[in-house]
């Protein structure tokens, strides 16, 4: 190891500041201290137990006084070359601890974060000043910041390896981690530096392409993909058509899609295209999703179309929902009973009731047996309707699916609607006597469903679920036996 460089009297004169100062003195070294007390050379020591990130300086006491005279100059210079000259014993105890590379941070990752926990000193000095060297091993470094998805550590770390010694999912992991960074021209350089490509690669590059708008340069990486022999997959079909159902249509979008059609093999699953669709935000980049499928040669089904009626249903959108029921038989499709319960539903968001009940009159005409949640959304529209009619439909589904704690908490839901403590207590009581319990929020909707007729009851709801929620306002959890029957006894007194 060099021996440390010495720092002359001269540039500490010349000195502007306690920052300049604290510049030519930063190396590491154990606390020294200056015969007249004037200066000081220190370091800092944080995470005692496990690691240790060294900060010296120098602490200048008294310096308004002594920072201009050329004593003060010369104890300066004398706590610096000692600073320097303790260097290499320094070194030597900071490679006993445990080294960490990348502190950890929840907020987003910047430049200026990227520092190491052991920072080595080079044999360089400018100006005195120590050059820190951060890189001493940069393959564990590449392993760190892969691990945490540091794509600032990355970037700053791939110059320093020979990235076609690196293996397949190595480079693989590290496009995956560029991805997201919004630096295409890093993420391109480092796929053209990779001696070996596979479906990974190709599907992370044109991804990126499609969600920087360069559609021009996924067109060309599927192409390039397609001579290379490797066979598309459903995977990256899924992922490009839920990319581009969010971008209008252009000449580069109908591009990608003939270069889909010609590529993808016919009779290979479509499985995972039709549930991308799920993940897909919005009726409207559902709608284009589907359009796009259709267009790739993905014909419609239960599935895709089901789908598109929850959509609809959840936008509160009827008339749309028709429209996507009566595609079903136009496409040779008949609808199940996924199909009625969505348009149920749908009926019901948007209050029309009295077309939920024509909806289940055609359901059963159609020969379509309902299940437990075509009776929850029936007994939901009732709940607008009448109590009678919430009775009956609740008699029916016990004769035809049985009791279920949803559909009996939904029934009380409504009883406690209408004022009808009595028919309320009979469901609460038949959860009670299945083992069943509510949660703490379905108890407080039974509480505002009381406001209005009997005010003291849902007073009383409240109080019995208040203490559990003031403890733990998070937990979902149905209410125990005990606390339940609590609930059932006020609407019974």
């Amino acid at each position: 190891m060099r021996s440390a460089a010495h720092v002359d009297v001269q540039s500490v004169s010349h000195a502007r500041s306690h920052t300049h100062i604290h510049t030519l003195a930063h190396a590491h070294a154990p606390m020294y201290t200056h015969p007249n007390k004037s200066f000081c050379l220190m370091h800092a020591r944080t995470r005692p137990r496990s690691r240790v990130r060294m900060h010296p300086r120098v602490v200048v006491r008294r310096p308004s006084r002594r920072l201009g005279s050329h004593a003060g100059a010369h104890a300066v210079a004398h706590a610096c070359t000692a600073a320097a000259s303790a260097r290499a014993s320094a070194l030597r105890y900071s490679a006993t601890i445990p080294r960490r590379t990348y502190q950890p941070s929840t907020s987003p990752r910047s430049s200026a974060d990227f520092q190491p926990a052991r920072v080595g000193l080079s044999a360089e000095h400018l100006d005195g000043a120590a050059v820190p060297r951060y890189h001493r091993d940069p393959e564990r470094d590449l392993k760190t910041a892969l691990a945490r998805d540091n794509a600032v550590a990355t970037k700053a770390i791939l110059p320093k390896l020979d990235i076609s010694k690196l293996s397949v999912a190595t480079n693989n992991q590290v496009l995956s981690v560029l991805a997201p960074s919004g630096d295409l021209a890093a993420i391109e350089a480092h796929f053209a530096a990779m001696p070996e490509h596979c479906i990974v690669s190709f599907s992370t590059v044109i991804k990126a392409s499609i969600r920087f708008d360069r559609l021009d340069r996924a067109a060309d990486y599927f192409e390039r993909m397609v001579a290379s022999n490797i066979n598309v997959d459903q995977d990256l079909v899924a992922g490009m058509l839920g990319l581009l159902s969010r971008r209008p249509h252009s000449d580069d979008v109908q591009r990608l899609l003939d270069l889909i059609r010609r590529s993808f093999p016919e009779g290979e699953g479509i499985k995972r295209i039709t549930a991308q669709l799920t993940y897909i935000d919005g009726l409207q980049n559902k709608e284009r999703y589907f359009v796009l499928m259709e267009s790739i040669g993905v014909a419609p089904s239960h599935v895709t179309i089901n789908m598109l009626i929850d959509a609809c249903s959840k936008a509160r959108d009827p008339l749309r929902a028709e429209r996507y029921f009566a595609l079903l038989r136009s496409s040779g499709l008949e609808p199940n009973v996924y199909s009625y319960n969505s348009m149920i539903e749908a009926y019901c968001r948007a209050n029309q009731f009295d077309r939920s009940f024509m909806m289940a009159d055609r359901m059963k005409s159609d020969g379509v047996e309902p299940d437990e949640a075509t009776f929850v959304h029936l007994v939901k529209a009732a709940s607008r309707v009448s109590a009678m009619r919430v009775t009956e439909l609740l008699k029916e589904s016990v004769a035809r699916v049985g009791p279920s704690a949803p559909l009996l908490a939904v029934a009380a839901n409504a009883y406690a609607r209408f004022g009808d403590l009595t028919s309320m207590h009979g469901s609460l009581h038949a959860m009670q006597s299945h083992g069943w319990s509510l949660r703490p929020s379905a108890v407080l909707s039974l509480a505002a469903a009381l406001e209005r007729k009997h005010p003291a009851e849902a007073l009383a709801l409240r109080r019995a679920v208040e203490a559990r929620r003031s403890d733990r306002p998070d937990d979902k959890r149905p209410l125990g036996p005990t606390k339940f029957a609590a609930v059932v006894r006020i609407i019974d007194d």
